[in-house]
């Protein structure tokens, strides 16, 4: 059995990544166009806010006094303590200046700013009081520093040792634009009038959450890498509360290689958080099964397990009911919320995200984070529904909170605005799209330099707008730094390769360059097959990639072959909103064939889902007009294959204007359909719009050389 490596941090328990998440690839399978954070996180209520090590802007810099130091055995004061007064020095304690200046006579009464690192020796208990009237309390041999302290909150990052910290302003409804961060590998944050203690022990690998009042919840989010295999995004959500007076804690192993066994494979790893519901279930605590069957349930909707997810999460929705818990109602509900919507089901999906929100609302009143998490799961749902007004008004909600919370210069709110420039390009208003990424991209790379992920992610937004706007060489420009990044960051076999290498497949494909288009597509398709089985929905992308490039080749088998493939894995899945992909790929194919029944069998059903989960005014309905058209045609039905083409048509002049180079296609087809009914003229009007359009995008697309032999064709018709 190979060695097993797990990336752990704590993510804020958020949805805001998502809103930058994008559809690639005709069959549109969600994956990382990789915001804050790379999966798809659910929402539980923050009790804690938690970060990675993301720096923010702040307004005025505050401090942290030292108030108080005593030399001792313990930390309580005994008779033989020696106690340090004001300006006098405490010994061993040192300093290390952010201008990397060392200060080793620490007094009490001196001031530590952001990025001053202080490190506290053994048997020496120090108090420090923030500018913001918080206080941190030193148990043991301590080292920290704050990544941020200011008028809008702090942030600390702990980098070992045992502190105390009570906190009295933090993010609340009560006290806007406040927060307090602990960061250590895993991140933790508390809410107002809440005192916890982390301790972190190297010696023994651990690190321990102590609830003294209040509520607190801490969340893991880590990877685990299986050979070449990675199941990513998996969460454990731990919820620890005082409310009964005593002391509660939570420990966590720091050594991921103690944490979890090695696992040799999915099932293994499965196994794992099994057993983890099993072994709550025997020590009666319902709190931590409700975190354990949370854990498990994300485990199977990460493996596109959904009927298996959705049953889990139903079951940690009815125990946070019968314990009274809102937030874990709250957590259900948004869980439910994600799957259905990776499904496909944005009906439900938008349903489950009323209801967290409605709570969120209620227990968290307008401005808090949880709130902007709904507002941004509600923007996607209504995104994808092709309710853009709507969406944009959830993600300007999103926006606001975000900005009242942290500042301009943070990635939650570089989220909002790349949700913003999704549903403006699904619009047609591609300028206003760009703005919003471009917007997103500067706050990365000031957040985190040109080689990040999460710049990336901006890049990969920009690179599908280049696209839609039939911007090929742009589009290939981002894409390709995406892959690069990747490259550097992870190596070849990372799942998140596979994107831009898809996303590339797509633009080859768009710009008639199909063979290019299917080295591509296979890349991505290599990748996928390492990391996830083959009825995994990531697959369904790439297969249907090279589906549609195979048709354009002629090669209809080929392209048979691999639709089938890809509609039999999303059948499975259950995500109706690509089948319709398959189904258009299938009806094309069977058309070329001349299995005419077949073809408009498989387009019936792909005009269905169309109407049903998007309506009239949607691409993928315009697409599937004007495939239900060509089969038409090729009956010799022209009267009914114009309506199927003008209906098509008309969409992509009305939505994004006439020059939008997928408009190319309708109007050739209108040109054979009246060519074939002897109305030459009209024909060749056709074909020069056709034409005309195309060249402005792509000046060597192989569909000109066809679209001129037409022009010819009725040229030579009229001169008769």
């Amino acid at each position: 059995m190979e060695g097993m490596h797990i990336k752990q941090s704590l993510e804020i328990e958020s949805q805001s990544g998502k809103s930058a998440k994008r559809s690639f690839g005709k069959f549109g399978v969600s994956r990382i166009s990789n915001f804050v954070p790379y999966v798809l996180l659910v929402s539980i209520g923050l009790c804690f806010l938690l970060v990675c090590d993301i720096p923010a802007a702040f307004a005025e810099d505050g401090y942290l006094l030292i108030d108080s130091a005593k030399k001792g055995e313990k930390k309580d004061p005994g008779k033989d303590d020696i106690i340090f007064g004001v300006g006098a020095v405490i010994p061993k304690v040192v300093i290390k200046r952010y201008n990397k200046h060392i200060d080793t006579e620490v007094k009490v009464g001196d001031k530590l700013y952001k990025n001053d690192e202080i490190s506290i020796p053994g048997g020496v208990f120090v108090t420090f009081k923030s500018s913001n009237g918080n206080t941190l309390e030193t148990v043991t041999q301590t080292s920290f520093y704050a990544s941020n302290i200011s008028d809008k909150g702090e942030a600390y990052i702990q980098k070992n040792g045992n502190i105390r910290y009570l906190v009295k302003k933090a993010l609340g409804g009560l006290f806007e634009k406040k927060f307090f961060n602990v960061t250590h590998e895993k991140d933790t944050v508390a809410v107002e009038g809440t005192v916890f203690g982390v301790n972190i022990d190297e010696k023994d690998k651990t690190i321990t959450f102590n609830a003294e009042d209040g509520d607190v919840s801490v969340t893991r989010e880590y990877d685990i890498k299986v050979g070449d295999k990675v199941i990513k995004g998996l969460r454990d959500v731990a919820i620890i509360s005082s409310r009964d007076g005593k002391l509660h804690t939570l420990k966590y192993g720091l050594d991921v290689d103690e944490v979890f066994k090695e696992f040799g494979n999915y099932d293994d790893a499965l196994k794992y958080f099994e057993e983890q519901v099993k072994e709550e279930t025997a020590s009666g605590d319902k709190l931590s099964l409700i975190s354990a069957k949370n854990n498990l349930g994300i485990t199977l909707d990460s493996l596109a397990r959904y009927d298996d997810a959705i049953k889990i999460f139903t079951e940690v929705y009815d125990a946070g009911l019968s314990l009274g818990n809102e937030k874990c109602v709250a957590c259900s509900y948004n869980s439910l919320g994600n799957t259905w919507y990776a499904r496909g089901e944005y009906d439900k999906a938008i349903g489950y995200f009323t209801k967290a929100l409605d709570i969120q609302l209620k227990v968290y009143g307008e401005n808090h984070p949880s709130v902007a998490d709904s507002y941004t799961n509600l923007g996607n749902e209504w995104d994808a529904k092709g309710e853009h007004d709507k969406a944009i008004g959830y993600f300007t909600k999103a926006l606001d909170i975000w900005l009242k919370v942290y500042d301009e210069n943070h990635p939650y709110v570089a989220a909002s605005y790349n949700g913003l420039g999704a549903a403006w390009e699904a619009k047609g208003e591609y300028d206003k799209a760009i703005g919003y990424f471009t917007k997103a991209l500067d706050i990365q790379l000031k957040l985190y330099g040109e080689n990040h992920p999460y710049v990336a992610a901006s890049y990969t937004c920009l690179g599908n707008v280049w696209h839609a706007k039939g911007e090929y060489d742009k589009a290939i420009g981002y894409h390709t730094k995406v892959l690069d990044i990747w490259l550097k960051v992870s190596g070849e076999n990372n799942p998140e390769v596979a994107v831009p290498y898809n996303n590339l497949g797509e633009i080859w494909h768009a710009m008639g360059e199909y063979d290019k288009a299917i080295e591509f597509f296979t890349k991505a398709l290599d990748i996928w097959l390492k990391v996830y089985e083959e009825s995994h929905p990531y697959m369904a992308a790439s297969y249907g990639g090279l589906g549609n490039s195979w048709y354009e080749k002629g090669e209809y088998d080929r392209a048979i072959k691999f639709c089938t493939k890809a509609l039999d894995i999303l059948k499975v899945a259950g995500t109706q909103q690509f089948i319709v992909d398959s189904y258009n790929c299938l009806g094309k194919a069977m058309r070329a064939k001349g299995q005419y029944n077949e073809s408009l069998e498989y387009l019936s059903k792909a005009l269905d889902i169309d109407l049903k989960m998007f309506g009239q005014n949607h691409p993928q309905t315009a697409e599937t007009y004007n495939n239900l058209g060509e089969v038409w045609a090729a009956r010799g039905e022209y009267d009914k294959a114009i309506d199927y083409y003008n209906k098509s048509l008309n969409f992509w002049l009305n939505k994004y204007g006439k020059d939008h180079p997928d408009a190319s296609t309708p109007y050739y087809n209108l040109g054979k359909a009246f060519e074939a009914g002897g109305k030459y003229k009209e024909a060749k009007v056709y074909y020069e719009k056709a034409m005309e359009i195309l060249k402005k995008f792509v000046l060597n697309h192989p569909k000109i050389k066809t679209f001129e032999e037409a022009i010819k064709g009725v040229d030579k018709k009229l001169a008769e």
